[in-house]
């Protein structure tokens, strides 16, 4: 049976620096975005801007306890057309700095025959150049807005995800 008269931890003994490394372990303990956190789906709904014109942009990231996470972001054009970037690597989470470190990608085209090939063609002759420049910036302070949201700025631009519902 467990004294709930005596504190957990006695801190009365504690030199005020070891009581500050202990006070810190209990804080970053306590907060929210730890690495668990983020495991699972979540959604973002985002535009790029492509030669003056946007592009809705609908996406879906799964991180896994394992370290491994996919990204899937579907690009859509007015005329029926949609560009599916499947992507899948590794990522970490400390504090609150998300890295991601993309290790493929694969493109699909959807709702167009003439001209996919040509466009899966152009994207895989720069595979390697889209991977490395997305894994250099694939670094993001994140803020939880709640257990179920969370948000980066990259590139002046603020992202909002949103955990999955099934």
């Amino acid at each position: 049976m467990v004294d709930k008269s005596q504190p957990i931890l006695d801190t009365s003994s504690m030199d005020s620096r070891s009581f500050v490394v202990v006070a810190l372990c209990v804080l970053a303990s306590l907060g929210c975005g730890g690495q668990s956190d983020i495991v699972g789906s979540w959604t973002c709904e985002s535009e790029i801007v492509v030669k003056d014109s946007t592009f809705p942009v609908k996406g879906i990231d799964t991180f896994s306890m394992d370290g491994s996470y996919r990204s899937v972001a579907r690009i859509e054009s007015a005329r029926g057309r949609t560009l599916v970037s499947s992507q899948t690597g590794t990522w970490t989470l400390t504090g609150n700095k998300l890295t991601e470190t993309i290790t493929d990608v694969h493109w699909d085209v959807e709702g167009v025959v003439a001209g996919a090939e040509a466009i899966k063609a152009r994207l895989m002759k720069n595979r390697d150049q889209i991977i490395k420049e997305a894994n250099d910036n694939g670094h993001y302070v994140i803020t939880w807005v709640t257990k179920n949201c969370f948000s980066y700025v990259s590139n002046k631009k603020k992202y909002v995800y949103y955990r999955k519902q099934d």
